[in-house]
């Protein structure tokens, strides 16, 4: 695991020119925020940052998006769609932005990215964070953006 000392946005840089170079290859992945503030300013971020390019044939359809957004305001029927979308093995949805509220009973297999973005609520929290990704046995990996001031032993 990766720590980061501070957070911006910007700091995704490396995952957003994934999404702009390899769009549904791009590693699935998921990005914990600790607020529905936190997870609409860096979605907002990555759509701002990669326009056309955020969207499977450039091609500016919601229904298309690569990016994704999951918490407890967004309509059950979204989430629905988000779920049902990411749980395919060619899922167009490469990146969801969440919440803990994309939580337990979630069964994505074939996720390789967890990212922690500020601080974490409890260990166990993390843990079960840290556990959606690589649970069809192949290499993934997790990282972590604390929040700044905090220190990682």
């Amino acid at each position: 695991m990766r720590c980061r000392a501070t957070n911006t946005p910007e700091q995704l840089e490396w995952l957003a020119v994934e999404v702009d170079t390899q769009q549904e290859n791009c590693e699935k992945t998921l990005i914990f925020c600790a607020s529905i503030n936190s997870v609409s300013e860096i979605y907002t971020w990555l759509m701002g940052r990669l326009r056309q390019q955020a969207y499977r044939d450039g091609v500016a359809n919601p229904r298309q998006s690569l990016i994704s957004m999951f918490h407890a305001h967004v309509s059950p029927e979204l989430q629905q769609h988000i779920l049902t979308v990411f749980r395919q093995k060619n899922s167009t949805i490469r990146v969801i932005v969440c919440t803990i509220a994309f939580g337990m009973g979630v069964e994505v297999p074939d996720v390789r990215r967890v990212v922690h973005w500020g601080r974490v609520k409890s260990v166990l929290s993390f843990w079960q964070q840290v556990g959606r990704c690589g649970r069809d046995g192949l290499p993934a990996q997790a990282m972590w953006y604390p929040s700044s001031g905090l220190s990682v032993h």
